[in-house]
């Protein structure tokens, strides 16, 4: 009833199910969508109970009329709360107005750097789903910008064994760019300290001190905006994308969870890796343009358009080289 999805059987049961421990660790699902499952597999046993003719007792059940609760964990927000937190960013960010935003910008420097750093970490962290890691962005050298593919690895030894191939969406691909940009006019003001990493800044007495951006250090700043962990987003992620309907196999790969035999590319492969990049380009960022309210901005708050990035480009070029080889 949950296309192989067995989180819902477990928390239902109460059985440690053990290949549903780690989906247990991030779902939040609502008592609500629990109900739902259940009802229907059991509407779906007790018909084909009849149509085979097997005597049923009639068994009256009591509804339960809990509605606004969940299960799980504790650090999945609501859609609300992350708009409400993502909108306070983005207005901040913002400012003032034309020339009168140019005029306060350097007593205002630093803040505006911290809060779009905030920002693009935050948009990043959200549309791949980062673990806690040491540093949670994808940088250009690491992206193909044209068809929108990366592999990074956000756990695990150093071989990177365990990097994730994925499908960046256009409107992250444009705040990548845009925040790479802005780095690079940072380096007339900071040509030291920045090293191409990502920082936020704090102003001392007697100088600056630049913290690089972790898990922790991103939980510091977000604490007045979204006050969860770094990676709440993950926890979001699996229980709103599946009660949205959303494909379970494309949650798991989002958060890099697979089991025996959906391993991206193991031999009992039923995963579709195009379908994903699809999911990935389209049905996600609505989840995060319409409930969530991320855009992608300049450092100055301006909306700025979102890549289209050509995932198809590599099947083209590999026909066209496949015609030319049959032709020599």
């Amino acid at each position: 009833m949950t296309a192989g999805d067995l989180f819902a059987a477990s928390f239902i049961t109460g059985r440690d199910i053990q290949i549903a421990r780690d989906d247990r660790f991030y779902a939040t699902p609502s008592i609500k969508s629990l109900r739902e499952v259940y009802e229907n597999t059991v509407r779906s046993i007790r018909s084909d109970l009849i149509a085979l003719e097997c005597p049923l007792p009639q068994i009256q059940v009591v509804e339960s009329d809990t509605e606004n609760f969940a299960v799980g964990s504790t650090i999945c927000p609501t859609a609300e709360c992350v708009r409400e937190a993502v909108s306070k960013l983005a207005v901040r960010i913002s400012g003032l107005p034309g020339d009168a935003r140019a005029l306060v910008r350097a007593g205002s420097l630093i803040e505006q750097h911290n809060l779009f750093t905030l920002y693009t970490v935050m948009m990043v962290g959200w549309v791949v789903g980062f673990r806690a890691i040491k540093d949670p962005f994808i940088y250009p050298s690491e992206l193909d910008f044209e068809s929108g593919l990366t592999a990074f690895q956000d756990k695990g030894p150093k071989d990177q064994t365990k990097s994730r191939l994925m499908r960046i969406p256009g409107m992250a691909l444009a705040q990548i760019e845009a925040y790479s940009k802005y780095q690079r006019e940072c380096l007339s003001l900071f040509p030291n300290e920045l090293q191409g990493r990502l920082y936020f800044i704090e102003e001392l007495p007697n100088g600056f001190f630049f913290r690089q951006v972790t898990a922790s250090v991103i939980e510091q700043y977000l604490e007045e905006y979204l006050p969860l962990p770094a990676n709440a987003s993950r926890h979001f992620g699996r229980t709103e994308l599946i009660e949205r309907g959303f494909c379970p196999q494309y949650v798991s790969a989002w958060l890099a969870h697979f089991f025996r035999g959906e391993e991206p590319w193991g031999k009992y492969l039923t995963f579709s890796f195009k379908n994903y990049c699809g999911f990935m380009q389209d049905q996600l960022p609505k989840v995060l343009k319409q409930d969530l309210g991320f855009r992608a901005i300049d450092n100055d708050g301006r909306e700025i358009i979102d890549y289209g990035p050509d995932i198809e480009r590599f099947r083209r070029r590999g026909e066209a080289r496949a015609r030319a080889s049959r032709k020599s």
